[in-house]
């Protein structure tokens, strides 16, 4: 059992290890920066800021979705599994602006927000 007990305690340092370098380089500082790069006005910016505040909303029906399903564990990695991969067309989105400002802002903040309301589900 103590063996078993080691590798879990190392695989949660390892998973808190990763979730702190994500959640560093998408918010703060980098995140400002990758707005301006991809030359969101100052008021698109202050929505980027509102986003993690506005997104609390969806805890309610989030929640009830979890209380009826038994498996935590499952929704819980699919829901952080979605939230990750959806950086994915964000960062195509800053290399490649095939897009003017405007579309790219929207785009921008449009798949922030769905991916934020992914990562704020309480379980």
């Amino acid at each position: 059992m103590q063996l078993l007990q080691r590798r879990d305690y190392r695989f949660s340092f390892f998973d808190g290890m990763c979730a702190h370098v994500y959640g560093t380089l998408i918010s703060g500082v980098f995140l400002t920066g990758f707005a301006l790069h991809l030359n969101l006005s100052e008021f698109m910016i202050g929505l980027m800021a509102a986003v993690p505040f506005f997104v609390t909303l969806f805890q309610l029906p989030g929640s009830y979705y979890i209380g009826r399903n038994a498996c935590r564990k499952k929704i819980a990695f699919r829901a952080a599994a979605v939230a990750r991969l959806l950086w994915l067309p964000l960062l195509a989105l800053g290399v490649w602006p095939v897009f003017g400002a405007a579309v790219n802002g929207l785009l921008f903040l449009s798949i922030y927000l769905i991916a934020h309301a992914f990562t704020q589900v309480s379980y």
